[in-house]
């Protein structure tokens, strides 16, 4: 009898030993190499093991700990709902004169925008008005030679009596135009202080 208990004895001894290693082999061991590879990949991906642990344990400790007073949660380094209303009051004020500038601004780039269109508008026009007194000149030069021919052909007699009554600008102009062989005729057909006179302003005009 005492024999066979032995044997039960033994053999339980061997089960529970099975058990054992069934656990080390297939539960502890890995669940260790999990939490290695756990922790190396972490520590690759430049988390902060210790510190995150130590975040989630005051996160919990703040959780069972929400009961405690105002007085308390300031002190830990957290604000009141009191705090976080006059905190989003500046805030808005801080937005409100933002605004201001920025209106005020883009009110001066209007008016330097607008600035920049008539100044532009005003060198179109002077650019036009340019290009007409150039056609007009033109127009004005080959008008002035084309009476300047008729002269040309003109008696001299004729010619001289014809400009001496002009203005002093319309005769310098006539005479400016023709040959040196008809304005030394006509010049000699006019009066001395007349002819004195036109030779002094087509040399001025002429220099």
């Amino acid at each position: 009898m005492g024999k066979k208990q032995e044997e039960i004895e033994a053999i339980d001894e061997k089960k529970s030993g099975s058990k054992l290693q069934w656990f080390f082999y297939v539960v502890l061991i890995p669940l260790l190499f999990a939490i290695a590879v756990g922790l190396i990949v972490a520590t690759f991906s430049g988390v902060n093991v210790i510190s995150e642990a130590a975040g989630i344990g005051h996160k919990v400790a703040g959780i069972f700990g929400s009961g405690e007073d105002e007085q308390n949660q300031n002190q830990g380094g957290t604000y009141s709902a009191k705090q976080y209303v006059g905190q989003i009051d500046s805030l808005k004020k801080q937005m409100e004169q933002k605004d201001k500038e920025i209106s005020k601004l883009q009110s001066e780039l209007d008016k330097s925008q607008q600035n920049n269109l008539k100044m532009k508008q005003t060198v179109l026009d002077l650019r036009s008005q340019l290009k007409k007194a150039q056609q007009t000149q033109a127009a004005n030069k080959k008008k002035l030679k084309e009476i300047a021919s008729t002269y040309e052909n003109m008696n001299p007699d004729n010619a001289a009596a014809i400009i001496e009554k002009m203005s002093d600008t319309e005769a310098t102009q006539i005479l400016s135009q023709l040959s040196s062989e008809t304005l030394a005729g006509v010049l000699e057909k006019m009066s001395a202080s007349k002819a004195a006179k036109y030779t002094q302003l087509l040399s001025q005009k002429g220099s």
